[in-house]
């Protein structure tokens, strides 16, 4: 729980008149974090205090100095794209928190316009880009390297509840979900967001804004775009049978090309074969994982079992447009 005179003080430290009146309202959406809004005459702010434990039904468990590692992504993409990040209004490690500038209307969160039907490609397009705009940023930056050294919250936040927990619930699968989670214990050459996902990007008709980056390490760039990419083909299976449909069947590929066009990798062809081997496996994750997306009725978690049985023991899980044309065709075949 917030420590709400703690916060206050540390405002008033930074020069911050609340006035007579100052209201705490949490906000939802995220299970790993403790996250307020705080509303006051001189404006509105929120605090965020990462848990030990995340509120999800398994054990998951995770440091949380995660918050500065949060702060250190914030910190560095505004080196470069400002406008893509939140402000931070402070930062002190003597306390288990940070305050940022509270982004409300015209942005919007991106996750709910894509349940919604908005399947917008422009806004598809930015998250590509941006994500490449980082990915390029930071390759070859040793200082990086060593400041997101956090193979061990990279693990605790994402192998260990996503790909080790929906290999041991697919036992067939498991030796695929462990050689991955090897791989991405020792690919890394980039700063790594670790949940770069619709819930996470605030869109609006002028830009984007990526917030929650808690599980940043340097990594390999393939765990971002396969999540990112993960989530539009999870949005496509939601939207099947509707009039929305069409529009979202173009979604994860125009997510992947607009990535790959901008990415600057040693070696793009063998990225783009990491990233959709590690595809099929986030589409397991996101069902068999300690943290299933909440929008997939059981027909149809359990389609997405079976199609990642089938296809992943593939050599052509390796490329992404198999993987992509198989996935529509399933679903418009079923």
């Amino acid at each position: 729980m917030i420590d709400r005179d703690s916060v206050l003080r540390q405002l008033q430290k930074v020069g911050v008149d609340l006035g007579a009146s100052v209201t705490f309202s949490p906000l939802t959406g995220g299970v790993s974090s403790d996250i307020w809004l705080i509303e006051s005459g001189a404006g509105k702010y929120v605090v965020k205090q990462a848990l030990p434990k995340l509120k999800v039904k398994d054990h998951w468990a995770a440091d949380v100095k995660r918050n500065l590692a949060e702060q250190a992504y914030i910190n560095f993409v505004r080196t470069f794209n400002p406008r893509a990040v939140p402000k931070i209004l402070l930062s002190d490690d003597s306390v288990p928190y940070f305050i940022m500038e509270f982004l409300g209307p015209p942005l919007q969160n991106w996750k709910e316009k894509l349940l919604q039907g908005d399947g917008d490609s422009k806004k598809v397009v930015q998250a590509a880009t941006l994500l490449a705009e980082i990915h390029n940023q930071s390759r070859g930056h040793q200082s990086l390297a060593t400041r997101f050294d956090h193979l061990d919250g990279f693990y605790a936040l994402r192998l260990e509840p996503y790909l080790v927990t929906a290999g041991k619930r697919s036992p067939q699968l498991a030796p695929y979900f462990s050689a991955e989670v090897q791989r991405l214990m020792t690919d890394r050459s980039v700063l790594v967001h670790g949940d770069y996902s619709p819930k996470n990007l605030l869109v609006s008709d002028s830009g984007m804004v990526l917030l929650d980056h808690e599980v940043a390490c340097w990594a390999d760039p393939s765990f971002d775009i396969s999540f990112l990419v993960n989530h539009l083909f999870l949005k496509l299976l939601y939207h099947h049978r509707s009039h929305h449909a069409p529009q979202f069947k173009l979604l994860p590929e125009l997510a992947w090309h607009n990535y790959f066009a901008a990415v600057e990798a040693p070696d793009t062809d063998l990225l783009q074969r990491k990233s959709a081997k590690l595809l099929l496996m986030l589409m397991l994750a996101r069902v068999d994982g300690k943290s299933p997306v909440e929008y997939l009725i059981v027909e149809k978690r359990n389609w997405l079992r079976n199609f990642v049985s089938k296809y992943l023991p593939l050599s052509e899980a390796e490329e992404f447009e198999f993987i992509s044309q198989a996935f529509i065709s399933e679903l418009d075949n079923q």
